[in-house]
């Protein structure tokens, strides 16, 4: 262990003392850790931030989805009774032309017979189109991203 004398000589030659050695390396340890720190807490609030863009759009799925089911529902419903009534109309109307085989009777009865099928088509288009609606492919696509950012940040510090 250096003397008290080797000390005040290594300062009066020009060199710097073992203290003020260490205190800088404390120092510069220091100002790393705060820096670290600061990084710590940039990545935590990206992440709070992430965090709460993800619930949100998982809620607004959420919504869509049960706003989308419900008028699929309601559409399958109005699509079996309208069935029901498309096959009851046909089945009455080869009835009717059976028996009657009239050139007036048979128009109104194709016009009507187009115009059911018609809203029919739309029907199942619509319901179609909500199909699309149900599920959470956004909030699944944002929560892959995140995986891959974090995946990807984990692969640079190795």
């Amino acid at each position: 262990m250096p003397s008290q004398s080797e000390e005040s000589t290594a300062t009066s030659d020009g060199g710097p003392s073992k203290q003020a050695a260490l205190e800088q390396q404390l120092e510069d340890n220091l100002q790393q850790l705060s820096s670290l720190w600061l990084q710590f807490d940039q990545l935590a609030t990206h992440f709070q931030q992430w965090s709460k863009n993800s619930i949100e759009l998982f809620l607004l799925e959420l919504k869509t989805s049960l706003a989308a089911i419900q008028q699929s529902l309601l559409l399958s419903v109005v699509l079996i009774l309208l069935s029901v009534f498309f096959l009851i109309s046909l089945s009455a109307g080869i009835a009717l032309l059976v028996y009657y085989s009239g050139q007036g009777l048979l128009l109104a009865y194709a016009s009507f017979l187009l115009a059911l099928g018609l809203i029919l088509i739309a029907i199942v288009y619509r319901q179609k189109s909500l199909a699309k609606l149900i599920g959470f492919r956004h909030s699944s696509e944002q929560l892959k991203e995140g995986l891959n950012v974090i995946l990807q940040q984990q692969d640079k510090s190795h």
